[in-house]
């Protein structure tokens, strides 16, 4: 963004205030933040990386090879891309930082404990064909054993609703329609897991979906597509199951309505996983 009135803003309220650091999400005022902070030399600059610079703001990209020097700190919401914003940029202080829960979505709730036969399983977020969450719904009303699963979110795009529909044939799945986020934690708290798909793409293979952390915080046990940074969690810390196809997903759905205590582990470690980077990151306000 080359615009100009981003910089006088910035430029006003940087004379006004002197702040010694600048924090800007995302590189969309890159340019704009280098010129004050080439005014300013005293003044530190952090960028934030939340997702692939390449995907979401590729003209960024020249600007941000040829400025790197001026961004004093980076963050990268994960290990993945901070290799490769290192290797891009060169950037030589740049730490990860994951996107965890605000604290309005985190209490004291304690795990529920499900006496029902049947596993319950939720989907929370934005509903759209690239979160692959036919694939649920398709799964939910194609297994032979009884399950509960709800999906709370807005659904996007233009006939994706319908296919939705269409898939939910025996009426397994229910659309729960928009949660609010202060209130996310001690509904989710209620199921056993947590469905984390997306499609695998240049931005997904080397980011972290919110979800993960909002059902880790939820003891829920993680089901996931083959996503590179989520599946790395879930073979470092045994917090739950992969699945890439409905007939995966089934199986899923199979195995641990089966052996619960494989599942109730899941739970646990999934809490246990997400207090221990908590307090990390919480403590030193980036993880490495």
């Amino acid at each position: 963004n080359i615009s100009m009135i981003p910089f006088f803003t910035l430029l006003f309220l940087a004379l006004k205030f002197r702040p010694t650091v600048i924090y800007l999400l995302g590189p969309r005022l890159h340019i704009s933040v280098v010129l004050i902070r080439i005014i300013f030399p005293n003044m530190k600059y952090i960028l934030d990386f939340l997702e692939n610079p390449k995907v979401f703001h590729p003209s960024q990209i020249p600007f941000l090879k040829i400025f790197g020097k001026y961004v004093d700190r980076a963050l990268a919401v994960s290990t993945e891309l901070r290799e490769d914003l290192k290797n891009t940029f060169g950037y030589k202080d740049i730490r990860v930082k994951y996107s965890l829960p605000a604290c309005n979505f985190m209490s004291d709730i304690e795990s529920c404990i499900n006496d029902n036969s049947k596993i319950k399983i939720c989907f929370f977020g934005n509903v759209c064909e690239d979160r692959i969450v036919h694939y649920l719904v398709e799964a939910a009303n194609k297994t032979s054993i009884e399950i509960v699963c709800d999906i709370y979110g807005e659904v996007f795009g233009d006939g994706y609703q319908e296919k939705l529909d269409k898939l939910n044939s025996n009426n397994v799945v229910r659309f729960r329609g928009k949660l609010k986020y202060s209130e996310a934690q001690g509904r989710l708290n209620q199921y056993d897991c947590g469905i984390v798909f997306n499609e695998i793409n240049e931005n997904s293979k080397l980011t972290i979906p919110g979800k993960l952390w909002e059902y880790a915080c939820s003891n829920l046990c993680i089901i996931s597509n083959n996503r590179p940074t989520v599946v790395n969690f879930i073979n470092k810390y045994q917090i739950g199951l992969i699945a890439d196809s409905v007939d995966d997903l089934i199986s899923v759905f199979e195995k641990l309505s089966h052996d619960r205590i494989m599942l109730n582990q899941f739970k646990i470690n999934s809490k246990e996983m997400f207090d221990h980077i908590y307090k990390k990151q919480v403590n030193k306000s980036y993880i490495d």
